[in-house]
C-alpha cells in the first residue's frame, strides 16, 4: 500500500533507469550521472507540488504547479487553476524512501 507521506520531498528524474515504461525517479542527493539538466518535482504536504525543469543555462528552475493528491495507485498532479481535464495521471509503481518509479 503507497501512503502520501511516502511521495512527499523532492523528486529528480533519472532517465537513464528508465524502462518498459515505468521512469524512475531518485532523491536530489542521490549520484546522479553528468546531465545538461534533469526534470523533477516536489510534492509538498500540503498538497501543493513544484515543477522542477532545466533552465536556459541548465540551472534549475522551479515554478507553483498545482495540487496533488494519491488515490490508492494513481498520483494526479493538477495545474494550478484548471480544470479536471487539465489533470495529469500517474501510476506509482514502486515508492521507496529513496526511489519512485511511475507509469504516465
Amino acid at each position: 500500500m503507497i501512503s502520501r507521506q511516502d511521495l512527499i520531498g523532492e523528486w529528480i528524474h533519472s532517465r537513464e533507469e528508465d524502462s518498459e515504461g515505468v521512469e524512475v525517479y531518485r532523491r536530489p542527493e542521490f549520484a546522479f550521472p553528468p546531465a545538461r539538466g534533469r526534470e523533477g518535482f516536489e510534492l509538498r504536504a500540503d498538497g501543493s507540488w513544484i515543477e522542477r525543469r532545466p533552465g536556459p543555462t541548465d540551472v534549475p528552475e522551479s515554478s507553483p504547479a498545482g495540487g496533488w493528491e494519491l488515490a490508492g495507485s494513481t498520483l494526479r498532479l493538477a495545474a494550478p487553476d484548471s480544470g479536471e481535464s487539465a489533470a495529469r495521471d500517474l501510476t506509482v509503481v514502486v515508492a521507496e524512501p529513496d526511489r519512485l518509479l511511475l507509469r504516465p
